[in-house]
């Protein structure tokens, strides 16, 4: 599904969200970046990981704000080949690897942080996900989510949940055959654990902290887990 719509899933992200996806992206590493200077470290210092990396789009952000070499991995091939031709043309080295974000193709306490972007929902087990993630961390290591959220508060909601399930599909129906993906996103949406179900699953992978941050009034959410010392 991924690889087919891999072509126009950019211009879709940024029309369907009326651009929004970047802003969130850009606080994302933001808070990221300075959370690690906050360690005492200097962030060209830092491994990074991108987990479900898409086009990477979210590598390319963290590229900049860091200057360090960022390793992104994807399922999906067709995503990972405009990857790899929209960061050519960037300054950044980046590494793109085909793989399941359930099984990491690397040793223990391999980077120092971690970030997903959209990409959680998508995960067949997430906790086994979560855990394997936390694997590759080093202690007191955090792993940076950006994921859409389920709206709350009854006038917004309904707008929300009207827009995502008659006009988002019709939209993204102009530009792609494959319908399956944008009605498979509100569907995902909803299916996704609420924040004390999530932070459960977080803890039993080995994550010791877990905060949220609510966006644009509660679309997408930020989640800052933090692997534990001794996991």
């Amino acid at each position: 599904m991924f690889d087919h719509i891999a072509p126009v899933y950019d211009l879709l992200n940024h029309i369907l969200s009326f651009n929004i996806d970047r802003r969130w992206r850009r606080k994302l590493v933001r808070l990221a970046f300075h959370d690690f200077l906050r360690s005492g470290k200097q962030a060209s210092e830092a491994s990074i990981l991108d987990i479900a990396t898409g086009t990477g789009d979210l590598a390319i952000q963290f590229s900049r704000k860091f200057n360090c070499p960022l390793t992104g991995i994807d399922i999906s091939s067709g995503m990972l080949y405009y990857a790899k031709e929209k960061t050519a043309r960037q300054k950044g080295c980046f590494t793109f690897i085909e793989a399941d974000s359930e099984n990491l193709p690397f040793t223990d306490q391999s980077f120092s942080l971690a970030a997903i972007s959209f990409g959680v929902r998508n995960f067949s087990d997430i906790e086994k996900g979560l855990s394997e993630i936390c694997r590759v961390l080093v202690p007191e290591g955090k792993l940076w989510i950006l994921e859409f959220s389920n709206p709350q508060g009854t006038v917004f909601s309904k707008v929300y949940w009207f827009y995502s399930l008659r006009i988002l599909p019709k939209l993204a129906n102009l530009f792609t055959k494959d319908k399956r993906a944008y009605n498979y996103l509100p569907e995902s949406i909803r299916e996704f654990p609420s924040p004390h179900e999530f932070e459960l699953l977080a803890l039993n992978a080995g994550f010791r902290r877990f905060t949220t941050i609510g966006l644009s009034g509660g679309i997408a959410s930020i989640f800052i887990l933090e692997k534990k010392i001794d996991a």
